[in-house]
């Protein structure tokens, strides 16, 4: 028998499973280095504004590095590369505000929260069209398949929402350094409980059967000659 090599877009395979120290330095990027480079920036810069554009723009720089130096194409990185260069333009339309700087990221997840519920509502969610980019098409899927990714889309869309509200009032009511701590601890507590309740619906839920046919469809297939 000859082993057959298995499709690194098999269910569980190690290719597909997040990188925790990606993670965390993706985490160090967008949140602490923000904060800690504004209020070490600000005291040689004439306004809340430079320093604030400064400072959001290196995620912007590290999704350029990467598109053009290492051929990723990231989706979300693009919205953000379009959403800041739009909110700078906004800015120096605006006499150098620094407030369409702020509601920069509530561009971002408002956006994707909304085309979540559209996806929805034209009956392809976009948790779906996701995963089966490249595999079956909708109408081979499972009933059941089809009702998890809709919730999971659901609840992708409410937490994307959730944290483009937390942008724009904090945005709206608080001053440039209280902004960039507070939008970014409340925000992302937003994205990490809409994960863990994403998790805990995906997971939670699952049978024995459910993951004994999981773990089947992980393994290598064997044909006989």
């Amino acid at each position: 028998m000859t082993p057959e090599a298995t499709s690194p877009q098999q269910s569980g395979s190690p290719a597909e499973r997040p990188n925790l120290k990606k993670l965390l330095l993706s985490c160090l990027i967008n949140l602490i280095v923000p904060i800690g480079g504004y209020f070490a920036i600000h005291p040689f810069v004439s306004n809340d504004t430079l320093a604030l554009g400064i400072v959001l723009a290196i995620p912007v720089l590290r999704t350029l590095y990467v598109m053009m130096f290492k051929h990723r194409v990231d989706p979300i990185g693009v919205l953000a590369v379009v959403g800041f260069g739009a909110a700078v333009i906004l800015s120096l339309f605006y006499g150098g505000s620094s407030t369409p700087i702020k509601f920069n990221e509530a561009m971002i997840t408002g956006i994707i929260g909304i085309a979540c519920f559209v996806s929805i509502g034209m009956g392809k969610p976009l948790h779906l069209m996701m995963v089966t980019a490249g595999g079956k098409k909708l109408e081979d899927l499972p009933p059941k398949a089809i009702t998890v990714s809709r919730t999971v889309t659901a609840l992708i869309g409410i937490t994307c929402l959730a944290h483009a509200a937390v942008h724009v009032v904090f945005a709206l009511t608080m001053s440039t350094g209280d902004f960039l701590i507070y939008s970014r601890t409340v925000g992302w507590g937003v994205i990490l409980l809409g994960g863990a309740v994403v998790y805990w619906y995906v997971h939670g839920k699952r049978t024995p059967e459910d993951q004994a046919q999981a773990a089947g469809e992980g393994q290598p297939t064997t044909h006989r000659r």
